[in-house]
């Protein structure tokens, strides 16, 4: 409840540090290490394992690589690149509705599924 009220307060003009405060995205004044994550310009800077990479395959053979990249920027940036890769490489399937003579075109998997799947990979991920 308390930090419902902190959050409440942001409200008006406030100053990033009182706003990464109230996020506990900093401590006196000093941003963390969440934060640098989230937000920073160049994260892999201090957290190179804040990169991400993204690979196409030709089949399950994993030498059948056709496509590799290697990712950077704060997490929403590595987010919205991600998504646009797997928007890019994921097959899509074509109905043809017969009383509309129109073209539905849907992701081969529900993409609230795909994106599920990236957000836990990207949150959950153990570099070992």
């Amino acid at each position: 409840m308390a930090e419902q009220r902190g959050l409440a307060k942001l409200t008006g003009r406030q100053s990033l540090p009182r706003i990464l405060e109230s996020l506990r995205l900093a401590d006196n004044g000093l941003p963390l290490n969440s934060a640098v994550v989230l937000f920073g310009k160049h994260p892999t800077v201090w957290y190179p394992q804040t990169r991400l990479r993204l690979a196409r395959f030709a089949s399950n053979d994993p030498g059948a690589l056709v496509e590799s990249r290697i990712l950077e920027g704060h997490l929403f940036e590595l987010l919205h690149q991600a998504d646009a890769f797997l928007k890019t490489h994921v097959p899509m399937r074509s109905t043809l509705d017969t009383e509309r003579l129109e073209r539905r075109d849907e992701p081969a998997y529900p993409w609230s599924t795909v994106r599920e799947a990236l957000l836990n990979a990207v949150s959950h991920r153990n570099d070992r």
